[in-house]
C-alpha cells in the first residue's frame, strides 16, 4: 500500500472502514485477494468557497437544491436537476457553453 491508499475489499468482502480491512487481513489464511484504490482527495475549502458564492441557479433562477458545479468544470453552479436536464438538451452549459464530457451526455 502507498499513502492515500484504501482497501477496498479482501478476499471479495467490501471493507467499510479501515478497522474492518485490518481484521479481514488479520484473520485471512492462506492466499489473499486484496482490492486497493487511490483514496479520492476533497478540497473541503474550495467546496466551502463555491457554494458561499452561489446566489441563485441560472436555469431555475431558485436558490440551487443539492448544487453541483458543471461537470466541464468551467466553474459555475446549478441544481443539480437543472444540470441534469441542461445535460439532456444540449450539453453545453447554460452559462458560457463549456461542453460537457460525451460520457455525460444522453
Amino acid at each position: 500500500l502507498c499513502e492515500g491508499d484504501v482497501v477496498e475489499s479482501v478476499n471479495s468482502i467490501a471493507c467499510e472502514s479501515p478497522e474492518v480491512a485490518a481484521r479481514l487481513l488479520r484473520d485471512a489464511t492462506g492466499q489473499v485477494c486484496m482490492v486497493c484504490v487511490q483514496a479520492a482527495h476533497v478540497d473541503t475549502q474550495a467546496l466551502v468557497t463555491m457554494h458561499s458564492k452561489v446566489v441563485e441557479c441560472a436555469v431555475c433562477f431558485g436558490l440551487p437544491r443539492r448544487p453541483i458545479e458543471w461537470p466541464a468544470r468551467c466553474g459555475h453552479v446549478f441544481c443539480a436537476s437543472c444540470a441534469a436536464r441542461c445535460l439532456l438538451i444540449s450539453g453545453s452549459c447554460p452559462l458560457c457553453r463549456s461542453v460537457a464530457p460525451p460520457c455525460l451526455r444522453s
